[in-house]
């Protein structure tokens, strides 16, 4: 008996410790399983490319141009020339000259107007060419202008620009009849190491009726012109006498 009862008790024990090893190792299946499941949760490590020297020297350029806080186009008048290509709907292409003025409110509104003449080559066995009493055509609109300060590298050198819409009214002068103008269009000025001139793109549709012998059309013309700008300010001497280095974040 005495013999039976120590078997049991042994045997009772023996379970004891089987049951406790299972817990035991079934809590650290447990948390060995957890530890997996947050590795991998946890997000991969993001790949950060390295900037380029060019472009850690561009923001450098935009980042000290901002600090600089000087508005290089504020209360500046800008006074132009230009010459092109008038494409037009009615009639052929032809060249086109003009001048414009703008007066910069700061380095994004700017408002003023534009003059431009261009002949009219037409299709002399058409309505429209029979009915020509001149071939001179006049263009004038005033204009405001929206623009965007930008730089680009060229070279060791970076060069500040701006990009900007137009939009204008005005009128326009054919076949001796005056009438109604709307332009869009838009370009970019790319500013020259002289501080008082830069070389500016523009590229304006304009949309008006065409007076013929059988009642006016609609056209819309394209002008792709270039050109120089002359600014002048209040503020010229100051940026004329800043230092190379400083000046072209000044633009």
């Amino acid at each position: 008996m005495k013999t039976t009862t120590a078997a049991i008790a042994l045997l009772a024990f023996a379970i004891a410790s089987l049951a406790s090893g299972a817990a035991e190792a079934s809590h650290k299946y447990k948390e060995l399983k957890g530890a997996r499941q947050v590795e991998r949760r946890e997000p991969a490590p993001q790949f950060t490319p390295r900037k380029s020297q060019d472009e850690s020297m561009m923001e450098e350029h935009m980042k000290r141009a901002d600090e600089e806080g000087y508005d290089w186009r504020k209360f500046q008048s800008e006074f132009g020339v230009f010459g092109g290509d008038f494409l037009g709907d009615e009639w052929y292409n032809n060249w086109d000259v003009g001048g414009r003025y703008y007066f910069n409110i700061n380095k994004m509104f700017a408002f003023g107007a534009e003059y431009q003449y261009n002949p009219i080559r037409a299709d002399s066995s058409g309505d429209f060419g029979k009915s020509l009493r001149t071939d001179n055509s006049h263009t004038l609109f005033g204009a405001i202008s929206i623009a965007n300060d930008a730089a680009f590298k060229a070279g060791k050198s970076i060069i500040d620009c701006d990009l900007f819409l137009t939009v204008g009214a005005g009128s326009m002068q054919i076949n001796r009849d005056w009438e109604w103008l709307a332009v869009i269009g838009g370009g970019i000025k790319v500013y020259t190491p002289m501080r008082w001139m830069a070389v500016r793109f523009d590229v304006n549709s304009y949309m008006h009726p065409t007076p013929k012998p059988g009642g006016n059309s609609f056209n819309a013309d394209m002008a792709l012109n270039l050109g120089f700008s002359f600014f002048v300010q209040p503020h010229m001497k100051k940026a004329l006498s800043q230092p190379d280095g400083e000046s072209a974040s000044a633009h």
